[in-house]
């Protein structure tokens, strides 16, 4: 209703002021050449302008062809001989072909294709796009300072559109050097989905409904398709690649297929000890370097145990050292042997461990759990590949891009890439039941699993 009624207040708004407009024009048509010569010099003469130089002004997107030196083209038979054929419906300018007679406008096939938008706000629509700037906010300003009238479901389309075009036109880079590699996991979230859709029915039930104030703690753990597995790898540069692999943990084939060809030259591949980076090190020689997830419980513990037996404190270097051997904190396979002196001075020459990541990580988090209150897991890979290209920005840029100028220059290079990257139909036709999930037997063996642990908790709790 709500909606309803803005739409109306605005559709009057607009009527009334082309009423005036058309009123206007109307009387000065019926104006003698001499009233109308008398009535502009009036004009010229209160404003201090001269109407007969003054430039209007031109459409944006022909201005862009113009700075970058680009000549209208045929689409179809990549012909420049080519003359105007009057506009669109939308106001842009449509061109015919000497040569195989089609017309077309000059952004065919690009971002922009269809759109009736202006410049500036597909300018605009790309700022906010790289900022996440709320859809309600969005949809004021749009009516405020550009006088158009967008839903925030079109406002989302537009933002989608544009995510998907940058990731595909500024791909993640290849990772070298010392490279830090792990995962981390999203709950799986239907946001904005009207049916939900139950990843699991073998293990679980129903899907239920979550929200902020409401929230359903996992059934099966973050190995299920409850969760949305993500695998990011950071370099020593500080450049990031993040794909995700789909629900659940990811096996080694997918970390290969869908990861692998973000690695370069790697000399060490830093990991918490995961099969799957283990294989891939083994299998292309890399040394690597593998951090025990569980190292610091295990140092906190051998530090209680030998206070408590001996009444004294040790330090967690002697810890280390005595665990050194024995491969439970840390280690490096696919290298020469070395002394536990020589290992710790490797680690700080080359900087091995998984505090980069580990920090990433928590930066992520906080972007979609928190600043974006979640996201659908459909649209996931858009959210975190535009955060990626934002942080990789700055590494190269040394600023992140966040002025309209910025904006203006990603629009450019969009549009001088090409490609229609996505569709609304493409947005609609998303499921996700399209993600790779683990096998029906293995879910069924956490749900085993999980009912097992809570027996023998229960059972605990009552002797």
């Amino acid at each position: 209703m709500h909606f309803r009624k803005s739409f109306q207040q605005y559709k009057a708004k607009k009527k009334a002021e082309m009423a005036t407009q058309t009123e206007l024009e109307l009387q000065f048509m019926a104006l003698s050449p001499n009233e109308a010569q008398n009535l502009l010099s009036k004009y010229e003469k209160t404003h201090n302008t001269n109407i007969s130089s003054t430039v209007l002004p031109t459409d944006g997107f022909m201005d862009f062809m113009n700075r970058q030196g680009l000549r209208v083209v045929c689409p179809y038979c990549k012909n420049f001989s080519v003359y105007k054929h009057g506009t669109t419906a939308n106001g842009k300018p449509r061109y015919r072909c000497n040569s195989c007679s089609k017309t077309f406008t000059p952004f065919v096939g690009t971002l922009v294709q269809g759109s009736s938008l202006s410049w500036e706000i597909w300018v605009y629509l790309v700022y906010i796009t790289l900022h996440s700037t709320p859809l309600a906010q969005v949809k004021r300003e749009l009516e405020q300072d550009y006088d158009t009238f967008m839903t925030e479901g079109t406002i989302l389309a537009y933002r989608h559109k544009i995510q998907k075009a940058i990731i595909k036109c500024y791909p993640m880079p290849k990772l070298s050097g010392v490279v830090q590699v792990d995962e981390t996991y999203f709950r799986e979230g239907q946001k904005g989905s009207r049916n939900l859709i139950n990843v699991a029915p073998t293990a679980i039930e129903k899907r239920v409904a979550r929200t902020q104030q409401y929230t359903i703690p996992s059934k099966l753990g973050i190995n299920s398709p409850e969760f949305a597995c993500v695998v990011t790898g950071i370099d020593s540069s500080g450049y990031i690649a993040a794909v995700v692999t789909g629900l659940g943990k990811g096996s080694s084939q997918p970390f290969e297929e869908y990861f692998s060809e973000y690695l370069g030259n790697v000399t060490f591949l830093c990991s918490d000890g995961y099969e799957a980076y283990k294989r891939y090190a083994e299998n292309m020689a890399i040394p690597h370097y593998v951090q025990k997830s569980e190292a610091r419980e295990l140092i906190k513990r051998a530090k209680k145990d030998y206070r408590e037996r001996y009444k004294v404190e040790i330090t967690d270097n002697v810890v280390r050292q005595n665990l050194y051997g024995s491969r439970q904190l840390d280690y490096i396979d696919n290298y020469q042997t070395l002394p536990y002196n020589r290992f710790e001075e490797l680690k700080r020459e080359k900087g091995l461990n998984l505090d980069r990541i580990d920090s990433f990580h928590r930066q992520l988090k906080r972007h979609i759990n928190k600043n974006m209150c979640g996201v659908s897991t459909i649209y996931l890979p858009l959210y975190i590949g535009l955060y990626v290209f934002i942080h990789n920005w700055n590494i190269e840029h040394k600023s992140a891009p966040s002025s309209k100028a910025d904006a203006e220059q990603i629009l450019i290079n969009l549009l001088t890439a090409g490609g229609n990257f996505i569709s609304r139909t493409d947005l609609e036709n998303q499921n996700i039941l399209n993600f790779s999930r683990p096998t029906t037997k293995y879910i069924n063996y956490l749900k085993l699993n999980r009912q097992h642990s809570k027996s023998i908790k229960t059972n605990g709790i009552h002797n």
